[in-house]
């Protein structure tokens, strides 16, 4: 069935019926892929926040370690 949405007005309500259940499919599918996208989005995000944070700790361990280390005499 190949209907024009923009005369509605002249389809059966059969007619009506498979083109609203077409759609409600076109808009499941839809917002499966958009669902997918948007968990691996948020995952790289996490990534990257875990990244950023293992730097953070990284680098403060790392001054940490060198305050303590200070082998001036005095």
């Amino acid at each position: 069935m190949d209907i024009n949405v923009l005369s509605v007005d002249d389809l059966t309500d059969d007619d009506l019926k498979r083109l609203m259940d077409k759609y409600h499919e076109k808009q499941t599918r839809y917002e499966l892929k958009m669902n997918e996208a948007t968990e691996r989005n948020q995952k790289i995000i996490n990534l990257i926040y875990q990244e950023q944070a293992r730097r953070l700790i990284n680098k403060n361990v790392q001054m940490f370690r060198e305050s303590r280390m200070d082998t001036t005499l005095y």
